[in-house]
């Protein structure tokens, strides 16, 4: 939904006029034969002239090439990490999702559902939980790492907080793994059994359209891993997941190993 798009993530300018245009002007653009029979050329025009009119704004211009620059910025200390950590020596790479279970999932606890929302009386009050919820398990799982046996396998990782409107708040997570990994342990489903030991109703799930796991011994694999990953941060110029508390906190968006928080906002974690 669009209100649920505008309100949980940080839209690029030009993605939030385009979907207050539409909005305002009750469009249905997810039917392509209504689009062209209700709406003419000259009132699509009109929209065109608007857009184009706020985009040769002083201002406008200013905030968008702002925005473009952080990212960028941001993406070349995460593409430098990446880079330092194939290098030093991982074989293999961990991508997967931590967050919470939908309502078609088999492990869903419908009661305890029902039973937050009777507790917590507004979509804010929801989404506070659920945002201090998954800091509360990152942290479980990567802030304790020293006291963590899982880490003493892994040479470094990257975090981020994504969001969509089937699961909420969620963290893309990769883990570059040393050599010996994997003659110990599922590290994926250990880190899944200590996140649900946090997280209630938590789940651990593969992105879709990625591969789980990833050996990074192939120069083409390494390749393959630094462009998924570019893509990832990459996306921010349009988007990235709001993280802001209704108290106007902030928590973290992005992490690296070993590092302060990445967010264009405020660098500091």
């Amino acid at each position: 939904r669009h209100d649920d798009f505008l309100q949980h993530l940080n839209v690029h300018p030009a993605v939030s006029l385009f979907i207050n245009t539409v909005n305002a002007n009750k469009i249905d653009i997810t039917n392509k034969g209504d689009f062209e029979r209700y709406f003419s050329m000259d009132l699509i025009t009109a929209f065109v002239n608007r857009f184009n009119l706020i985009f040769n704004q002083p201002a406008y211009k200013k905030a968008t090439s702002k925005r473009l620059f952080n990212v960028q910025e941001n993406v070349a200390s995460v593409m430098e990490h990446a880079n330092a950590i194939m290098k030093s020596g991982s074989t293999h790479a961990i991508r997967f999702c931590l967050g919470f279970n939908f309502k078609f999932d088999d492990e869903y606890d419908v009661e305890f559902e029902k039973a937050l929302k009777l507790r917590l009386k507004t979509p804010s009050q929801v989404n506070d939980y659920r945002l201090m919820m998954l800091r509360t398990g990152r942290n479980a799982v990567f802030r304790n790492g020293a006291k963590n046996p899982i880490m003493k396998y892994i040479d470094g990782y990257i975090w981020k907080m994504d969001y969509c409107s089937i699961r909420g708040h969620y963290l893309h997570v990769i883990l570059f793994l040393k050599e010996n990994w994997d003659k110990h342990f599922n590290i994926m489903e250990s880190i899944g059994e200590m996140w649900r030991a946090k997280v209630k109703n938590g789940d651990v799930f593969s992105y879709r359209g990625t591969r789980s796991r990833i050996n990074l011994q192939p120069a083409t694999n390494k390749q393959k891993m630094l462009n998924d990953i570019n893509d990832l941060f990459i996306q921010d110029v349009l988007a990235y997941a709001d993280t802001t508390l209704s108290s106007g906190k902030k928590i973290g968006s992005s992490r690296l190993s070993g590092e302060g928080r990445l967010d264009f906002q405020k660098k500091v974690f």
